[in-house]
């Protein structure tokens, strides 16, 4: 499997990601239409409004017409009789001034006026109508305004008049229930209209905030203003605008936190993946590794044991001189150390047979560090162990010997002219760490190489000694980890499981 393959499986959080959008689009568009039918509502209420407005109005206006006329109509025949009995009493008996006045004053009128055919008068209270009187063919209402009354003139059949004077508070009460001020009054009570009114001159009508459309409607000769109530609407508009946002708010924050799992969880997967490719990269290459080390072993190790018999008869039996000898001593040693690659190659190769023991760790790394001593003597380097774990851990005790000597060999030969090496062991969360240190490292830029086979910083190397410290270590449940701390030092840590 390659990383192609791979990285086209890492794609369905942003599938994730797009549906999510095209969720919370949805929810804009589901908003706006709600929105736009909430504004196709409220035009639709305002012109069923207006036009409720117009026909009550105008129907008020019909009906207190109506009921005016009425009105004067029964007033008009109410002070007819009434006109009519006076006159009748008056052809009996003459009345005199304080009769007419208390007759008016038991009767509510404000005063009484007879006028005979001969052009006499008599009238109670005295003084009561000072204006000129015409006579009338028929009878007739005359409002009063500065009097505050209303005067009824009532032509008597054979000559004559009778003039009543009627209050006119009475009269204006009954007329103001069918006035348009009142109507507009009674209008403005209803919860969707704000105000109400005639249109007063010089005055600009404006809608003071939001929640209110001015509408000018003519209504029977007048002007009526009228500002509608929208809030109600406008509260509403506001809700579906407050939920999109809380609704597209939670939906794009789930959304975005499930795309954000769904993406970690697939770079973890990736990321393990890769391990897996690269564990089975180099399974594949120690298996191809295993079978060239039994060809060369095969086709390699028993010419190198057939020269190395010949150079050793030789080195016995012939008389060489000087040169010769020294001659066959080189080839002898070159060919132990191609017989040492050949062997480090079947050991890299081959399985490991790891028997796990309970083992005091710091007195097994006491051991192998005192082997080292004597020779860190002879070439001037100062070996310093500090032990600091006092656990017992679970490990391969000849194996893991096998990784420590192969360490403080390689710090060794890295200072050729002297110089230190340091051991510790500490306990390291629920690791076990053994750290060795050394100067001498001059290969910086390829510290991550170094636990890869054939990789070496020595001449003679062979390139598997560090590749087999790591395999031992990782057969154990631990990793091998390099860093440089400072320029020229190099640190090896080598981490074991605590608990097995």
């Amino acid at each position: 499997m390659n990383n192609k393959s791979s990285l086209k499986k890492v794609w369905s959080w942003k599938v994730n990601l797009l549906m999510i959008t095209w969720l919370a689009g949805g929810v804009l568009v589901y908003s706006l239409i709600q929105v736009y039918q909430l504004r196709y509502t409220l035009n639709q209420h305002l012109l069923e409004n207006r036009d409720m407005v117009i026909r009550t109005v105008n129907r008020q206006i019909q009906q207190g017409m109506a009921a005016e006329e009425a009105l004067n109509e029964t007033i008009a025949l109410f002070l007819a009789n009434t006109a009519r009995f006076i006159h009748t009493l008056n052809q009996v008996e003459p009345f005199s001034v304080s009769e007419l006045a208390s007759y008016a004053d038991e009767n509510g009128l404000t005063g009484v006026l007879i006028l005979d055919p001969a052009g006499g008068q008599i009238q109670g209270p005295p003084q009561w109508y000072a204006d000129p009187i015409q006579t009338v063919a028929t009878s007739r209402l005359w409002k009063n305004p500065q009097a505050g009354e209303v005067v009824f003139f009532w032509p008597a059949p054979k000559g004559g008049m009778v003039v009543l004077g009627f209050p006119d508070r009475q009269f204006t009460k009954l007329h103001r229930q069918f006035d348009l001020v009142e109507i507009l009054n009674h209008l403005s009570s209803s919860p969707e209209i704000n105000f109400i009114e005639i249109r007063k001159p010089m005055t600009r009508y404006t809608a003071e905030g939001r929640g209110v459309i001015i509408e000018t409607i003519p209504v029977n000769g007048h002007e009526v203003v009228v500002g509608f109530d929208t809030s109600r609407y406008e509260e509403r508009v506001a809700k579906v605008w407050h939920d999109f946002f809380l609704y597209g708010l939670l939906l794009g924050g789930f959304g975005l936190f499930l795309s954000y799992l769904l993406y970690k969880y697939q770079k973890h997967y990736f990321v393990k993946i890769q391990n897996f490719e690269r564990v089975l990269a180099r399974e594949q290459e120690d298996a191809a590794l295993g079978r060239a080390a039994a060809t060369i072993a095969h086709e390699v190790r028993n010419p190198l044991n057939a020269i190395g018999l010949g150079l050793q008869r030789i080195s016995f039996e012939a008389d060489l001189d000087g040169e010769q000898e020294n001659l066959v001593s080189a080839m002898g040693e070159a060919l132990r150390r191609t017989n040492t690659i050949v062997e480090g190659l079947l050991n890299y190769s081959r399985p490991l047979e790891v028997t796990s023991k309970w083992c005091d760790l710091d007195k097994v790394l006491t051991q192998a560090v005192l082997l080292r001593e004597p020779q860190c003597r002879s070439c001037k380097i100062d070996l310093r162990f500090s032990p600091g774990c006092t656990a017992q851990v679970l490990l391969d005790k000849d194996l893991f010997c096998q990784v420590i000597d192969n360490l403080l060999k390689n710090s060794i030969e890295a200072q050729s002219s002297g110089g230190w090496i340091t051991v510790t062991s500490r306990v390291v969360d629920s690791w076990v760490r053994i750290r060795v240190q050394n100067p001498g490292f001059d290969k910086g830029s390829e510290i991550a190489q170094l636990a890869e086979p054939y990789f070496t910083g020595k001449t003679r190397g062979s390139g598997l000694g560090l590749a087999i410290c790591a395999k031992i270590i990782q057969a154990h449940g631990g990793k091998l980890l390099f860093k440089e701390p400072e320029a020229g030092v190099l640190q090896v840590d080598v981490m074991l499981p605590q608990f097995g």
